[in-house]
């Protein structure tokens, strides 16, 4: 009997609530390709080692991972403190909407953010994701670091005609009640925060949880036909994370933006394209529901206007991703 390889599991693989709605617009579908031998060895790893059973749709760029559950990936637990309120009102930042999409090169951020008073009012519950969930979830994120990116302790490399996704999104589906919960990692993200213990941080900012879904249509699903899967482009990409970003840092900072809303969103937009060097934009594109106002600004403007900091986990050193826009 052959024993279980083990692999280092960095903790950030695992997403917990708060979650986050990324309300982007879907593109439309395309043309799916063959599964490659990358694919199939995949496929073969989780279901030999991980005992995953899961449906594969591969695209040129893109590969989606659909993993159908009998029961619910989600389950309430109890706060160590119980139930509590308080009449000391707080000054917050509230997200009301929040939206945004990459069309005619251009990032268009559509958002209306507020200033109020809160007061704290716990349940003493929150929901999570269950335990096996999220087994299932490093499972799936593990077998894809040993398949395509080349961090197998057997150094085994894919076959070299397969290229590496850039994208893989992974689908959970709660196919008993009808619920079901995206993750979008980007290959070389997840190569590098297995290496790097000072990307972990950025790496949060980085990999993409969306807010559960639910539908009738999911019920009984195992096969995923009510996905509606496409090939995720660069542009798409990184308006997906930039929605992610503004709801990291407005919803989950210790210290929330407090300076003008559209600088804050300009910085968050600067900081997702030049973390992975993305040029091919002309523009940037925001809309503010809230005051009514559009605001347009070029490449160029964006690079000579914004300035951002450099994470610590790229200070005094070169990170270079190479990708085809």
């Amino acid at each position: 009997m052959k024993s279980k390889k083990k692999f280092i599991q960095p903790a950030f693989f695992l997403f917990f609530l708060p979650l986050f709605f990324l309300g982007c617009s879907q593109p439309k579908p395309v043309k799916t390709i063959p599964l490659t031998e990358a694919h199939q060895k995949f496929l073969q790893l989780c279901k030999d080692e991980y005992h995953l059973d899961l449906k594969l749709i591969p695209f040129e760029n893109t590969v989606w991972i659909y993993l159908p559950l009998d029961k619910t990936f989600m389950e309430l637990k109890a706060n160590p403190d119980g139930p509590k309120t308080s009449d000391v009102p707080k000054e917050t930042r509230q997200i009301n909407f929040l939206d945004g999409k990459f069309e005619d090169q251009t990032f268009k951020i559509t958002y209306d953010i507020s200033t109020g008073r809160s007061y704290s009012k716990e349940y003493g519950y929150g929901n999570t994701y269950s335990e096996e969930y999220q087994n299932k979830q490093r499972d799936i994120l593990t077998a894809i670091q040993r398949v395509y990116t080349q961090t197998d302790t057997t150094n085994q490399k894919p076959p070299a005609q397969d290229k590496v996704p850039d994208f893989f999104i992974i689908v959970a589906a709660d196919i008993a009640d009808g619920i079901e919960t995206q993750m979008i990692v980007n290959s070389q993200d997840l190569k590098r925060v297995l290496t790097d213990a000072f990307f972990q941080e950025e790496y949060v900012k980085r990999a993409i949880m969306d807010y559960p879904t639910g539908g009738k249509d999911i019920i009984g699903d195992r096969e995923g036909k009510h996905l509606r899967p496409y090939d995720l482009s660069w542009g798409e990409f990184l308006a997906k994370q930039i929605v992610h970003r503004i709801r990291t840092k407005y919803e989950r900072s210790a210290f929330p933006p407090i300076d003008e809303d559209k600088m804050e969103i300009l910085k968050i937009v600067k900081e997702a394209v030049n973390a992975y060097t993305f040029t091919d934009y002309t523009n940037v594109e925001l809309k503010d529901l809230n005051h009514g106002t559009l605001t347009k600004i070029n490449q160029k403007g964006l690079e000579e206007t914004v300035k951002v900091d450099v994470p610590e986990a790229d200070k005094g050193r070169l990170i270079e991703i190479n990708f085809n826009p």
